[in-house]
């Protein structure tokens, strides 16, 4: 992809894909890489395939799940899972809180030398201007203490914190919108969610293996300090790596302009954990609120799932797969009613790829896979932000780092 040729398209679909690998499980891999596509189904690897980002002065420096999301003032903000402990040499002291506090704690008892056992609570921050040049990163405990010590002490390790996205909704004036109100008053624009073991009140025990997996929300208005955190999303079942489409809104192909923004409702795709096959699950709700993607209890506003609605949406009718993950879902065209889903189907002939999936009202899928390219390598756990054309040129215009 050239300068050249992007410059020549008429109406590109102008995306970044954000992704890690994982195949050695090195820093080069858990790392930060971003892809570019113009039709929303080939994407290139940028930086000539070397990571984008690497993360320094926190553990050992892995994430893994980087999401990244433009806020409404037009900066970027990448949030990931913190793999820090893995092959960390010396076990992180206390941490940063989600009230802007620190916390006393300095010894946690991780186990480091199992890849899987070394789950924390923490987040990984960072922010940009351009998608090039990182700042700022930061790690953050997303839970009190109390209940990190009180999970460990009924289920023997520590409560997870992974795959975190972010979500909003903007006006028409592009501003973000209220979407959370406490119970003081306070409002508050942005919802980070993320998927936790466990239940609210920690009160499952180390022998009960039914999985607890629910997507958790922590509120913020500006990303350093965050309401504690709260069920977001608690499926029939158990459920991880959700994520929510806002830009719904079905349109006049010929116009543009939405039919009727009154009824639009939002989409939210999950990894459903029923049983022992995991795929991907479809529920809507007409806000962004706590438990707004909850099934009705008619199950009415579940799409897909596996125990309830029209099946596991990873298994339609032309597409190869078991079991996805890591589900990322976008409009690639403002003025068409026309979306995409992407997921993690690592289980697909034995590789770790991205399945493909298109929709143009938001319940009938078909499989896509024929019309994709991904970047070489074990690529894992997506997720995409759109770009304008000039940031789209200075990203593959990147020097090597």
């Amino acid at each position: 992809m050239t300068e050249e040729y992007l410059r020549k398209l008429e109406n590109p679909c102008l995306r970044v894909m954000a992704y890690f690998k994982d195949s050695s499980h090195s820093l080069k891999e858990q790392s930060l890489y971003l892809a570019l596509t113009a039709d929303g189904l080939k994407w290139y690897e940028l930086n000539n395939g070397n990571p984008v980002y690497t993360v320094c002065g926190i553990g050992s420096n892995l994430i893994r799940d980087p999401y990244i999301v433009k806020k409404a003032d037009g900066t970027y903000l990448m949030i990931a899972t913190d793999w820090t402990l893995y092959g960390a040499k010396e076990k992180p002291g206390n941490h940063r809180l989600f009230d802007g506090t620190v916390s006393p704690e300095k010894n946690w008892h991780y186990e480091t030398d199992s890849y899987w056992d070394v789950n924390t609570t923490c987040l990984i921050f960072a922010d940009s201007d351009d998608l090039i040049h990182w700042k700022n990163p930061r790690q953050i405990q997303m839970v009190r203490d109390e209940f990190k010590k009180q999970f460990y002490r009924n289920c023997g390790n520590y409560m997870h914190c992974w795959a975190p996205e972010v979500v909003f909704d903007t006006d028409s004036g592009g501003n973000a919108k209220v979407i959370h109100t406490d119970s003081d008053g306070k409002t508050y624009r942005y919802a980070v969610i993320w998927s936790g073991d466990g239940e609210e009140n920690a009160h499952r025990k180390y022998d009960d293996l039914k999985e607890y997996n629910e997507t958790w929300v922590n509120w913020t208005n500006d990303f350093e300090t965050f309401t504690p955190a709260e069920i977001y999303f608690a499926s029939s079942s158990s459920n991880i790596d959700a994520t929510v489409l806002t830009d719904t809104a079905f349109v006049n192909e010929e116009t543009g302009l939405p039919l009727d923004d009154l009824k639009k409702q939002y989409v939210l795709f999950f990894k459903d954990q029923v049983a022992t096959e995991h795929g991907i699950g479809q529920n809507t709700a007409f806000s962004l609120d706590s438990h707004a993607f909850d099934p009705s209890p008619d199950f009415s506003n579940v799409v897909y799932s596996k125990d309830k609605g029209s099946g596991d949406l990873t298994k339609v009718a032309g597409t190869p797969y078991k079991e996805g993950e890591g589900p990322f879902s976008f409009r690639p065209y403002k003025n068409k009613n026309l979306w995409y889903l992407f997921a993690d189907c690592h289980d697909a002939n034995a590789e770790k790829i991205f399945g493909a999936w298109s929709s143009t009202d938001l319940i009938h899928w078909k499989g896509e896979d024929a019309h994709t390219e991904f970047p070489q390598g074990v690529i894992r756990h997506g997720s995409t932000v759109s770009v304008t054309l000039e940031e789209a040129v200075k990203l593959i215009n990147m020097k090597s780092n």
